[in-house]
């Protein structure tokens, strides 16, 4: 890291951010409010310092059923799921860096990109990949998992879409 930052290739407020160590480096387990208890034995999200991971979401209501929709229909329900298991953990849809959409069929790609639309309604938009799986749990069309990192714990770094000279 100090080579990169020697080499003009990180900034310095980059390079001080990620050697710094976390300041609340406490793991806050979360599990949103109307989301079920996971299929398996993991957390719904686990967050340390800056940063929350998610565990996969699926379009699952509050009772543990899996919603009989449209892949569109449960890319939202997925999408509600997933941003309240952030919510629980203290971050915000803001805060979503990279998203990780799995699709059963990706030819529902289309549908799937106009609900991350109708979240992510104005750029910039996180990251994300797409890729099909031959089955998900419950024989869901989809599934989400996101990566999220606190705005006010990124401030020292450089700003998302900065561009250096």
């Amino acid at each position: 890291m100090a080579a990169l930052k020697e080499e003009g290739m990180i900034s310095k407020n980059t390079y001080n951010w990620y050697k710094r160590p976390f300041r609340n480096d406490r793991i806050h387990v979360a599990r949103g409010e109307g989301v079920p208890p996971s299929l398996a034995e993991v957390s719904h999200a686990v967050a340390v310092g800056p940063l929350c991971h998610t565990g996969g979401q699926l379009a699952i209501d509050a009772e543990g059923r899996l919603l009989d929709g449209s892949v569109s229909e449960q890319a939202d329900l997925a999408f509600r799921n997933l941003l309240s298991v952030l919510a629980a953990a203290g971050f915000s849809k803001n805060d979503i860096v990279f998203v990780d959409i799995t699709l059963s069929d990706i030819g529902e790609l289309p549908e799937v990109n106009a609900a991350f639309r109708r979240v992510f309604v104005h750029p910039p938009r996180p990251a994300r990949a797409v890729m099909e799986a031959s089955a998900l749990p419950l024989g869901a069309k989809v599934r989400l998992h996101a990566l999220a990192i606190r705005r006010d714990m990124q401030s020292a770094a450089e700003k998302p879409g900065q561009r250096r000279a």
